[in-house]
This record gives C-alpha cells, structure tokens and sequence, in this order.
C-alpha cells in the first residue's frame, strides 16, 4: 500500500532547561512541500507551542502536540523519568487518507 497523504517529520532536540525543552522539527509533506519550525513545552504545565514556516496542516500539528504531551506525561516525576530524546522521526498520515 502507498499513502497519497501524509508527512514525515523529525524532531531534535535543541534546548534543555528548568521551564522548557524545544525541539526543532523538520516534515516533509506530501509531494515536494516542505516545513520546518520549532515545538517548545513549558515542563510546569506541559503546554505546548508549535511554531512554523510555511504553516503546518492542523492535523499535522495536533499530531505532534500529542507526541509532545505524551513525552511530557512520562516525564512528569524527576526521579523515575527518562532524558528527553535527542531525535525523533515518524511519519504519519492524516485522519481519513486515501491510501492505495
């Protein structure tokens, strides 16, 4: 089967502090489009911050928004936490795509 639709994106990290960690991320969306931009978490409350360039498709962004909150969620406790992840890639497709 192929995706008609869909993007991969990577996530790196790119600053780690006491309030915050941001990641860049790079997607490539489908045929020869292309953004990149920044995903911040404010560690307190676990908001998160997508900021792009081109906009990124909301279904995209809600995707990784997600990603991040689940990171966030098991990051929670200090003491039992692993270290963020220094890079992730995954590729998704939208809700409802038309594959072949």
């Amino acid at each position: 089967m192929e995706a008609v639709e869909g993007a991969r994106f990577t996530l790196r990290l790119e600053r780690e502090d006491a309030a915050n960690i941001v990641y860049r991320f790079e997607a490539e969306l489908g045929g020869a489009a292309s953004a990149s931009g920044s995903v911040s978490v404010e560690l307190g409350a676990g908001a998160v911050v997508v900021a792009s360039e081109p906009a990124i498709p909301q279904w995209l962004e809600s995707t990784i928004v997600g990603l991040m909150r689940s990171l966030w969620r098991a990051r929670r406790d200090p003491k039992a936490a692993a270290p963020w992840p220094r890079r992730l890639t995954r590729w998704r497709h939208p809700e409802g795509a038309q594959i072949r």
